[in-house]
């Protein structure tokens, strides 16, 4: 196998990763053990390269359990918060860089239908008060709601007003991530129309009350196309092979961040390594087995 990343990890760096596994979706049949020795495997040489606090979609506790004792690495711990019967959402995160206290179980309605909105976790570097409020989403699948389908947009709306009420219950800064599957692109209205994420840097800057996406910038190609040299590249962090659509890659998966991550103080946005993680054999998978997304990351620079 091989990771497609570089870069140098030091103490004055935050590295944060999300993958939707699909070790243990919500509906179907369990993964076979094979499944989840290879997704081990991934997750494993991501921790090789230090990342801090690594999120993961579509687990069960035996799945975090396996893939804890596969890392084999006593600085690290898990928090799991169960979306489903058989689901749900993991942070294994090293302890000796950070610390988490779950939040809020952000859960509402549209009719209906209870929608589960994201979970909040409380982030705290060892060695800084200040702390980062995450909160991490799987919205359902399109093959249940289409992209402008109303409980999609109130997600959107949903997760928005989460967002504003620490933004009333705290002083500035207002240090906000958001990540996960959302099952929606950086352009769909649930995003960028009802929860504010932009891709426009200086504008988000200048507005508090706008998000940064910077997954915008993944929704193409990954490499150029030139006659004679071959590309294999990507587009996007989901791949579904059986489209019917003009299109086989979606960018569902996606970090979004606040504007207080973009003024150079005590946290900040490293972009040139906000990307999705390329890996060989995962990217093989894609097409005949049962993995369908890629893993993303991001690393925060801390202020000494």
């Amino acid at each position: 196998m091989c990771i497609k990343i570089n870069f140098i990890q030091s103490k004055s760096e935050l590295i944060i990763a999300w993958w939707n596994t699909s070790l243990s979706p919500p509906r179907g049949r369990p993964r076979e053990i094979s499944d989840r020795e290879f997704a081990a495997s991934i997750i494993k040489q991501l921790f090789d390269l230090k990342i801090d606090l690594f999120a993961l979609g579509e687990v069960s506790l035996l799945d975090i359990e396996y893939i804890i004792k596969e890392i084999d690495n006593p600085s690290l711990e898990s928090f799991f918060s169960k979306t489903s019967s058989s689901s749900g959402i993991a942070v294994i995160y090293n302890r000796d860089k950070v610390s988490i206290t779950e939040g809020e179980n952000i859960i509402d309605s549209c009719g209906s239908t209870r929608l589960k909105t994201a979970q909040r976790v409380i982030v705290k570097l060892c060695d800084h008060d200040q702390v980062i409020h995450l909160y991490i989403s799987h919205w359902f699948s399109r093959l249940f709601y289409h992209e402008d389908h109303s409980k999609r947009i109130e997600l959107g709306v949903s997760l928005r007003l989460a967002i504003d009420r620490i933004k009333q219950e705290e002083t500035a800064p207002h240090y906000i991530i958001l990540m996960g599957d959302y099952n929606d692109e950086p352009f769909s209205r649930s995003l960028a129309d009802h929860l504010l994420a932009s891709r426009d840097r200086e504008l988000v800057k200048n507005k508090e009350n706008l998000l940064y996406n910077p997954f915008w910038k993944q929704i193409g190609e990954s490499a150029p196309y030139k006659s004679g040299q071959s590309q294999n590249g990507v587009c996007g962090t989901y791949f579904y092979k059986s489209t019917c659509d003009n299109t086989r890659w979606y960018t569902f998966d996606q970090m979004i961040f606040s504007s207080a991550f973009l003024k150079d103080d005590i946290f900040s946005l490293n972009e040139y390594l906000t990307q999705i993680v390329r890996n060989t054999e995962l990217e093989n998978n894609l097409k005949k087995g049962i993995f369908d997304h890629l893993p993303i990351m991001s690393v925060i620079d801390i202020k000494e």
